[in-house]
């Protein structure tokens, strides 16, 4: 439809103008420090750590096929956002994906409906310091993605969208993380 088009647009609208704007950025002792606290970490992990942590975008997505570690690799990630001073948190769509991220990256994590039913509120843990790493981000629709998305930006805050385009899709109109 053509409200569909339109959250499509201001999602884009939003991924593109968040490019390199300086969020979320750690610097080389703190990459390091979780490096190698994380030694189980294959290469293309740790590439993808290093690029999580130091691009600057204030959207990133992370494509990883089921099993092929994830939520260890997050870990990793959110290890060195905190060590750079930065406040991890996490969100998933269903209840257990948000405990497995929970409890696999070691960060506080509620279920992306709780983030929305609270947008009008100042008691949310976002801000300019903040980082949400967002798990099994094929299954948002696209009017989620677009709300969580305007909820991060007025905060100030960066967001991680992972997961596996080819394993879940969302239940709404979605597919906007498969395309991005």
């Amino acid at each position: 439809t053509r409200e569909i088009l339109d959250v499509q647009r201001r999602v884009l609208a939003r991924v593109h103008a968040g490019r390199a704007t300086g969020v979320a950025v750690v610097g080389e002792a703190a990459y390091a420090e979780a490096i190698s606290s994380a030694r189980h970490l294959i290469s293309e992990q740790r590439e993808l750590v290093r690029s999580l942590c130091t691009s600057g975008h204030r959207v990133q997505c992370a494509i990883g096929r089921a099993g092929a570690g994830k939520t260890t690799t997050m870990r990793a990630a959110a290890d060195a956002w905190t060590s750079a001073g930065y406040r991890v948190v996490g969100a998933a769509v269903k209840g257990e994906a948000a405990r497995h991220l929970a409890a696999g990256a070691g960060i506080t994590t509620e279920t992306v409906a709780w983030y929305l039913a609270r947008a009008d509120r100042t008691s949310l843990p976002l801000d300019d310091q903040t980082v949400l790493i967002v798990d099994e981000a094929s299954t948002l629709s696209d009017r989620d993605l677009d709300a969580l998305l305007a909820i991060t930006e007025r905060a100030g805050a960066a967001v991680r969208l992972v997961g596996d385009p080819d394993q879940h899709g969302a239940v709404a109109a979605g597919g906007m993380f498969r395309h991005l």
